[in-house]
């Protein structure tokens, strides 16, 4: 059973719909009715997947991944009898609580998984929600009472791990490598379109790509694609740097649309700088861009770094003069873009493909049933 808010979107299950089809599991997934993810409310798609049965929930506390609550879960959880309850939640989050509730009344032999992408201590330095003191609280509980297995997104929160689970496992974003795929690879253009994709804030270094692209030559085009709370400032800071003709904010896109928005691009940049209580964890867009075969420039903070490997070109975090000179070197040779290009692919799929993902959550569920089943012996 598979409690998961991203997975309305239909595109979002395929490491599910290999479980079910090549793995021999009979897998239940639960969606929130409709979700909005900061792009635009999605209802929950249908499913037509043999072996795979979605149920649509109602549930509580809106759209938030950190405080959303499933009625009706408990009923489900009764009737279903899963082996393996795995929630699509942080431990801090009100879903890992409910999970972990639901588990100890509802189904004791099953195996619990959680997931994490927490590479900053926030036990130390606090969380950045409001009413953190209930994320505190749901935190210490699953300390007090550990699932059986966390899947980390970032390689550092293996570290945290051992506080919140028997087992844990490696589990960065899976992409369908045959949906995110190159269309024009090495297609030439009249400018050299450079472009981000994701929050318009200023902790995604947003500013410093805009002052990094006024060096650039006029040939060069840069896109925003995404909204945020920065936007407006942004805009003003383009008048300022002289480069408003040449820079275009587009509004978000749904997760199926991503792939064009990829392919429209020479180079993908995502420059984000780190603050008390953020940093980049398993940026989603970089396996993306990798996928699509897009060269990308990016600031070697939090977990970019662990992603990208030799895939891109990295610059100091917050240095907009050296992430200028990134991107002239991918301006002024396109042989060195198609080698990124051809790196990223091939990363992208030995890493991150649906395949690759399945079976490693595949392995990863069965390793922690049979655990727990010997520990309740």
């Amino acid at each position: 059973m598979i409690v998961d808010h991203m997975a309305v979107e239909a595109s979002r299950r395929g490491v599910y719909r290999v479980l079910a089809r090549d793995r021999n599991c009979e897998i239940h997934v639960i969606t929130p009715q409709r979700w909005n993810e900061g792009v635009q409310t999605i209802s929950s798609e249908p499913e037509e997947e043999a072996g795979l049965t979605l149920h649509v929930l109602p549930t509580l506390f809106g759209n938030r991944a950190h405080r959303v609550v499933y009625r009706h879960l408990s009923a489900l959880v009764r009737k279903v009898k899963p082996d393996f309850l795995y929630v699509e939640a942080e431990p801090e989050n009100y879903a890992a609580i409910q999970g972990l509730l639901l588990r100890k009344l509802l189904a004791p032999r099953a195996a619990l998984g959680l997931v994490s992408s927490r590479n900053i201590d926030h036990v130390a330095v606090g969380f950045p929600y409001k009413m953190s003191f209930t994320h505190r609280t749901c935190d210490w509980l699953l300390r007090r009472s550990p699932a059986d297995v966390l899947f980390c997104r970032a390689r550092r929160t293996v570290e945290f791990a051992p506080a919140y689970a028997e087992q844990s496992c490696y589990f960065p974003f899976a992409i369908d490598c045959s949906v995110f795929r190159p269309a024009a690879m090495y297609g030439e253009r009249s400018a050299l379109a450079v472009g981000f994709v994701g929050r318009i804030t200023w902790n995604k270094g947003v500013n410093i790509l805009a002052e990094a692209f006024a060096r650039l030559p006029s040939t060069t085009r840069l896109s925003f694609v995404g909204r945020g709370d920065d936007g407006e400032e942004l805009i003003r800071l383009g008048r300022r740097l002289g480069i408003e003709q040449r820079m275009m904010l587009w509004p978000p896109v749904v997760h199926s649309q991503i792939p064009g928005i990829m392919n429209s691009l020479d180079v993908l940049v995502l420059p984000s700088v780190e603050t008390k209580y953020w940093m980049e964890q398993c940026p989603r867009v970089l396996i993306e861009a990798m996928a699509c075969g897009v060269p990308i420039v990016a600031s070697a903070s939090g977990g970019i770094p662990d992603v990208v490997g030799n895939a891109a070109l990295l610059f100091k975090t917050g240095d907009a003069n050296e992430l200028a000179a990134r991107l002239m070197q991918f301006l002024h040779d396109p042989d060195l873009r198609r080698q990124y290009a051809e790196r990223g692919r091939a990363r992208a799929l030995a890493e991150y493909d649906v395949p690759v993902l399945a079976r490693r959550l595949h392995s990863a569920i069965l390793d922690a049933v049979e655990s727990r089943a010997l520990r309740l012996r």
